[in-house]
């Protein structure tokens, strides 16, 4: 499990780096700068906590080559019109991608 932060130490370490697969605790941490990850193809995401969806889509913009992205968010819902926005944006090479996003209801609401 990484922070967003750590992904561009790692980058760092890694310039070519093509595939992915990472746990973050959160996508709402205010003081992450982006890394720009021009070599990522593949990239395989789960967050724990909360999510953001301006920072999801700041650091998705990070990858602009990505052609496969999955996506498994366990708290939150992202808005589909701010996926369609990303992905029609900033993900211009993504062929496949595979999104799961779960939220609990409240026990006590009246449907």
């Amino acid at each position: 499990q990484l922070k967003l932060n750590q992904i561009h130490q790692l980058y760092q370490c890694t310039p070519n780096l093509e595939h992915l697969s990472v746990s973050v605790p959160t996508f709402a941490e205010h003081a992450y700068a982006p890394a720009h990850l021009p070599t990522l193809t593949s990239l395989e995401i789960r967050s724990l906590c909360t999510c953001e969806a301006s920072s999801v889509g700041t650091f998705l913009q990070s990858a602009p080559n990505l052609s496969r992205l999955s996506v498994d968010f366990s708290s939150e819902i992202v808005d589909g019109s701010r996926w369609e926005e990303i992905i029609l944006n900033h993900l211009a090479q993504l062929k496949r991608l595979r999104l799961k996003m779960r939220t609990a209801l409240p026990l006590n609401v009246d449907m």
